[in-house]
């Protein structure tokens, strides 16, 4: 688990074009056990997953929340979320992330799928990369 899946963690190969998540600054200086820790909110405010930003435990799908609003943000050139942190982090928990209706459709699925508000209806990350190399 990262734990703060941002776009400045995102590194891209100029030479195959790959994503490389970096930075697990949080993950190891932390351990396991202290991120999944019910009171404790680590990452940044744009990208929380509701659960971060309430401080209830944490799991790896809040690392796919993360990616989903990224991926909006790649693909609209926006945040979904503005604002300060406090504002960003309280917004998530009042409404979804808006999926643009102008993507193609199994982006548009894709993208619901990583942002569903409990983790458990959450795509797994290794559902979502297939979904998004096999455009289905």
């Amino acid at each position: 688990m990262h734990r703060d899946v941002k776009p400045s963690n995102i590194l891209l190969c100029a030479r195959t074009g790959r994503a490389r998540l970096t930075d697990f600054g949080i993950a190891r200086v932390m351990g396991y056990a202290s991120l999944t820790q019910t009171g404790t909110i680590l990452g940044t405010a744009a990208y929380l997953a509701p659960e971060q930003a309430s401080g209830d435990s944490v799991s790896p799908a809040a690392d796919v929340y993360a990616l989903g609003l990224l991926l909006i943000e790649a693909l609209t050139g926006q945040r979904e979320y503005p604002g300060t942190p406090i504002e960003s982090a309280v917004a998530r928990l009042h409404r979804r992330p808006r999926v643009p209706a102008t993507l193609p459709s199994f982006l548009q699925e894709a993208l619901r799928a990583a942002t569903y508000t409990r983790p458990d209806d959450r795509i797994l990350a290794a559902d979502l990369s297939i979904r998004l190399a096999h455009r289905q």
